[in-house]
């Protein structure tokens, strides 16, 4: 078996869709536009019985994405520490509307782990649930 350089590879995108012709170019709008409709209508329907409407994303969204951006510039990165909920949701969308990146830790990190994420990450913010504060304050990235 031969080699291949990383270099020679060429990514190989599926032709999109009919379905996905026409649709925007970037997660935020794609969301904007989808919650646009219906704002009475479930987005999110979690397996412990919560739900949430695109109403109420919307607005999450829209509250977050305005704290954040008295905070954050474009090219930022923010790290994310959440469960599954829709926090973490609304964080993605959120940091995406500001121009930012998400650096997910994974929530069974352990401190040798998420360490190495954080020193890498050059974060200027982090999104943490508190079930995840102390392990960040062990790491450096809490206060």
């Amino acid at each position: 078996m031969s080699a291949t350089a990383v270099s020679d590879l060429q990514p190989t995108w599926p032709p999109l869709t009919e379905a996905a012709q026409g649709l925007p170019a970037d997660i935020v709008t794609l969301v904007r536009e989808a919650l646009a409709n219906e704002p009475e209508k479930p987005v999110f329907i979690f397996e412990d019985g919560v739900v949430v409407s695109r109403e109420q994303f919307r607005a999450a969204v829209e509250n977050f994405a305005g704290y954040l951006s008295e905070r954050l510039k474009p090219g930022d990165r923010v790290l994310i520490m959440l469960e599954n909920r829709v926090e973490f949701m609304v964080a993605w969308i959120a940091v995406n509307a500001c121009g930012a990146g998400l650096v997910s830790i994974n929530t069974s990190a352990g401190e040798h782990d998420a360490g190495h994420i954080v020193a890498d990450s050059e974060a200027v913010l982090a999104v943490v649930g508190e079930e995840h504060e102390e392990l960040l304050k062990q790491i450096g990235h809490g206060g």
